[in-house]
């Protein structure tokens, strides 16, 4: 439905979210909370099926980037 209305930028929390925004073939999707190991791999898996999608995530240290390296997945630092 906002796809609709010309929104294009989605933000979610889980991989969960991140599927469904997926599959409805959302252009821009921030995976807004640190992904970090099977986690990290399943969005990381998700992100690269979907070719037509930027997906960027948020990273709370250097530790959560490894994951991360050479993805083409956009990359945000939160900091607290």
């Amino acid at each position: 439905r906002y796809l609709a209305h010309g929104v294009s930028h989605f933000k979610c929390a889980t991989t969960k979210e991140l599927a469904v925004l997926l599959r409805l073939s959302a252009p821009d999707v921030l995976l807004a909370f640190p992904a970090v190991g099977a986690t990290a791999g399943r969005a990381r898996r998700l992100l690269s099926e979907a070719p037509t999608t930027q997906g960027s995530i948020l990273v709370e240290s250097a530790a959560h980037l490894t994951a991360w390296a050479g993805s083409g997945v956009g990359v945000f630092l939160d900091l607290n």
